[in-house]
């Protein structure tokens, strides 16, 4: 039997590279402008862009992402999916595909 977990980002995936840079359970009820400001107002992030070409680029998203132990803070600083809290504060489950990875 194969066994599927959904990992949640509440409102998308950029609210865990926020993480990376900060405890926050803010909530965004979308990703533009809301969240895209905030990420941008970080040094790091401060030209985001969602596109592949911004991925890609150099500095890469993840060597932005893990300077000075960005994915020890993000998996720290995330929380687990709750429906009661989603629909009124930020969450992510990244920390739990990471969990996995370290258990294999």
């Amino acid at each position: 039997m194969t066994k599927i977990t959904v990992i949640v980002n509440n409102p998308c995936l950029e609210y865990w590279y926020l993480l990376h840079f900060r405890n926050t359970t803010k909530f965004y009820s979308k990703f533009d402008p809301d969240l895209k400001n905030d990420l941008r107002k970080i040094a790091d992030l401060s030209d985001y862009e969602k596109s592949e070409d911004y991925y890609n680029e150099k500095p890469d998203i993840y060597s932005r992402l893990n300077k000075s132990g960005g994915l020890a803070k993000a998996r720290s600083n995330a929380k687990s999916f709750n429906i009661s809290t989603c629909r009124s504060e930020g969450c992510s489950e990244m920390k739990a595909l990471f969990d996995l990875f370290d258990s294999l």
